[in-house]
């Protein structure tokens, strides 16, 4: 397999350096000849195995408490809007427009909004969430 990508790299690299036409023509068509037996031909190359232990797969609650914790006062003004985009996703799932969200949000996102300890209004608007989850 080895030799075979080998060979198809020299030809390949030969139809450019080669300064005789015909030698470019040869190259070229050889090239051709052994890509075509190796992908349509019985060829079958290996994949890569990725190893399980490199592979990390994490949770939504994982990943959710991580933008909690980037939401600090002093940098966390992306993480601030990714979470008052779930609460209000999870008003559309109750059957609000998101036009209506917009313009007349719900009572959980004017507290989260309107606290300057975010973890203390996200708290707070977590409990008006729960309560109109337990009404919905």
């Amino acid at each position: 397999m080895r030799f075979t990508r080998t060979l198809v790299a020299i030809l390949f690299l030969g139809a450019f350096l080669f300064g005789s036409y015909p030698l470019r023509w040869i190259c070229v068509l050889l090239t051709g000849i052994m890509l075509f037996v190796m992908l349509l031909g019985s060829y079958e190359g290996k994949a890569v195995r990725v190893p399980a232990g490199r592979v990390r797969r994490r949770d939504d609650f994982k990943r959710l408490t991580d933008i909690v914790r980037r939401a600090r006062p002093s940098k966390g003004t992306v993480a601030r809007k990714l979470i008052e985009d779930r609460i209000a996703e999870i008003y559309a799932n109750l059957g609000r427009s998101h036009e209506d969200i917009r313009e007349n949000p719900p009572e959980a996102l004017r507290v989260l909004r309107s606290y300057d300890d975010f973890l203390a209004g996200l708290e707070k608007a977590l409990e008006l969430v729960g309560a109109d989850l337990n009404e919905g």
